[in-house]
């Protein structure tokens, strides 16, 4: 709000008091001054739509034009004296006398000032002395706006509407009391009653673009978000600059989760001011959930840097990191580039342990790894130039980042009963894959192989029975079917 506090005469540039209807230097008549009463309305702010409002003032006209010639006889002179006396006496007499305007602008110049107890005592003085003010309606809406608004910043709403139904009982017309009630009943968090008020400021004023912002938010609030996302819609077609409307939707599509809508909507909203901090963050957390990672860091980071400070933000985009290593990670596996695979996923476990992260998210990143170190291990296993006991390391490694994964048992049963006859823990190996996976033929088939090797040749075909009744496909090896049992 900007109040204007001083006036030069526009003949002789002299400076003059803000409510002289009459240039004391050169007797030019003075017009009233004319103060811009409220900005637009912002969604976080508490603030009414723009109007403006005249300053009144009971100072009557006179002509003290100091070029009027002077009579030179003495009784002129003694004439003039006790006239220019009983101005003087005339004019503290109403200097001492109680002025409504005076305490009504006083009240202004305070609420611009953010001094709302002392804008309030003004506002109060003016309507002590004169309630009705018949000479200007106006001015008494305008008086109980300002202070329903003034209320309204120290967050007493109850008694903020008392303010506002006087000025809508004074003028039911007044759209910008309507609209500031609708305002102090969201806080309220009556929001059916709050949207009767906005849907009245919008029957007095359609292109009221503020009003139809607040009605779009306090739809939101009651989940009524198709609604909302009109409301919106029209305060943009009154302005397709405002940036509020256009912020307050993408909220309303992220939370249907539609949530490249919203990411439009957030781009509008850079575009218009470049430093709305809410809508980077917001646009990040978008691309977050449509998985674009690399690009979410980029505006949650950008978030912080504009000064944003939400404790999430990080958050996020740690998380973004968390995945973006892993899905490269899992891009080199599916490469079977088992190394780098193995250094992206370490390094999303790294950015898992800042935060807390969802346990089936961390098992994915642990799966990958088990499966990767079983998968290392079967290339060391297949190639007899290496040493065994490195793909043995390798099996270990996965059982101890994913030991529900039946594979890595079953793979390091086999190594140990063939390379190094260690069939009882092989066995053991098998039976773990078993309990994992009670349905994995090859396991009960490489069990029964490792009893065979034992020398318990009737166990052995038990289980190789169950292997083929698991997977009729399976073939047994000949050599161990066609025994000659005792």
């Amino acid at each position: 709000m900007i109040f204007m506090s001083s006036l030069k005469c526009p003949k002789c540039g002299e400076e003059i008091g803000k409510s002289w209807k009459t240039c004391p230097y050169c007797g030019t008549e003075i017009t009233n001054v004319i103060f811009e009463d409220y900005k637009t309305q912002i969604y976080s702010d508490f603030t009414p739509k723009e109007t403006k409002t005249q300053i009144y003032s009971d100072v009557g006209k006179t002509n003290l034009n100091p070029e009027t010639p002077v009579p030179q006889n003495n009784k002129g002179k003694i004439a003039a004296v006790a006239v220019v006396g009983v101005i003087i006496l005339i004019a503290a007499v109403f200097a001492m006398m109680p002025n409504a305007d005076k305490y009504y602008n006083e009240g202004v110049a305070f609420y611009n000032q953010e001094k709302y107890d002392e804008a309030i005592a003004s506002f109060d003085k003016a309507l002590e002395i004169d309630s009705n003010y018949a000479k200007s309606k106006e001015y008494l809406t305008h008086a109980w706006n300002h202070k329903g608004i003034a209320l309204g910043e120290q967050g007493n709403y109850s008694n903020a509407i008392t303010c506002f139904d006087k000025a809508i009982g004074i003028d039911p017309n007044y759209a910008g009391a309507w609209y500031n009630k609708g305002y102090a009943l969201y806080y309220l968090k009556k929001y059916q009653e709050a949207i009767a008020c906005y849907d009245k400021a919008i029957a007095i004023d359609p292109n009221y673009k503020e009003a139809w912002n607040n009605k779009g938010v306090t739809l939101d609030e009651l989940g009524r978000y198709t609604e909302a996302i009109q409301a919106y819609d029209k305060a943009i077609a009154i302005d397709p600059n405002y940036k509020e409307a256009w912020y307050n939707k993408g909220v309303t599509l992220q939370q249907l989760g539609r949530h490249s809508d919203a990411i439009t909507c957030y781009d509008k909203v850079i575009e218009i001011d470049p430093n709305y901090v809410e809508a980077w963050y917001n646009k990040g957390v978008s691309l977050f959930n449509l998985k674009k990672y690399d690009a979410s860091i980029i505006y949650l980071e950008k978030y912080l840097i504009l000064g944003g400070n939400d404790v999430g933000a990080q958050e996020y985009i740690t998380k973004s990191y968390f995945w973006t290593y892993y899905n490269e990670g899992v891009s080199f596996y599916n490469e079977k580039k088992y190394d780098n695979a193995i250094s992206k996923l370490d390094k999303a476990l790294e950015y898992a342990s800042q935060i807390e992260i969802d346990k089936a998210d961390l098992d994915k990143v642990s799966n990958v790894l088990g499966i990767i170190w079983n998968e290392k291990g079967k290339l060391v296993q297949r190639n007899t130039q290496l040493d065994i006991s490195e793909a043995l390391m390798y099996y270990d490694k996965g059982i101890e980042i994913y030991p529900e994964y039946a594979p890595l048992w079953y793979n390091k049963g086999i190594l140990l009963g063939w390379s190094q006859d260690k069939y009882y823990e092989a066995i053991d190996c098998f039976d773990k894959a078993i309990e994992i996976d009670p349905n994995y033929a090859e396991a009960w088939y490489r069990k029964g192989w490792a009893f065979f090797n034992l020398g318990a040749r009737i166990e052995a075909q038990q289980y190789f029975d169950k292997a083929e009744q698991l997977d009729p496909s399976l073939k047994i090896d000949p050599i161990l079917r066609n025994v000659v049992l005792p």
